[in-house]
C-alpha cells in the first residue's frame, strides 16, 4: 500500500512536467511549425521518414541530435529542438538539405548550453 502512495506524486509531478514542457514548445513556437502540424499527405511523410532515417543512422550523432523535431509541410522541412553542438547542428540540417533541398529547409536547432 506504501507503493501506492509514494507512486502517485512521482507521476503527477511527471505528468506536470510534461505539460509544462508542451506548453512551452508551444509557446516558443510562434507562426513556425510543431510537430504537431505534421500533415498526413504521404510526400511530407515520406520526406520525414527519409531525413529521421539519415539521422538516426548517423553514429557520430547525439542521442539529443536523434531525436530533433523533424516537421514537414508541403515540402518544406523544418528542424526543431536541441542539439549538444554547432557542428550537429550543421550535420543535421545538411542531411536535411541533402534530402529536402537546400531551399526547402528551416533550420531552428539550438545549441545545449
Amino acid at each position: 500500500m506504501n507503493k501506492i502512495f509514494l507512486t502517485a506524486p512521482v507521476l503527477m509531478l511527471s505528468l506536470a512536467a510534461y505539460a509544462d514542457s508542451t506548453k512551452a514548445d508551444t509557446a516558443n513556437a510562434g507562426d513556425q511549425p510543431t510537430a504537431q502540424d505534421q500533415k498526413n499527405d504521404k510526400t511530407d511523410l515520406d520526406l520525414t521518414a527519409q531525413i529521421r532515417r539519415a539521422v538516426v543512422s548517423d553514429k557520430t550523432l547525439s542521442i539529443t541530435a536523434h531525436n530533433v523535431k523533424i516537421i514537414a509541410r508541403n515540402g518544406v522541412v523544418t528542424l526543431r529542438g536541441a542539439v549538444k553542438s554547432n557542428i550537429e547542428r550543421t550535420v543535421v540540417s545538411e542531411k536535411a538539405k541533402d534530402i529536402a533541398g537546400a531551399t526547402n529547409v528551416v533550420n531552428e536547432l539550438k545549441v545545449e548550453k
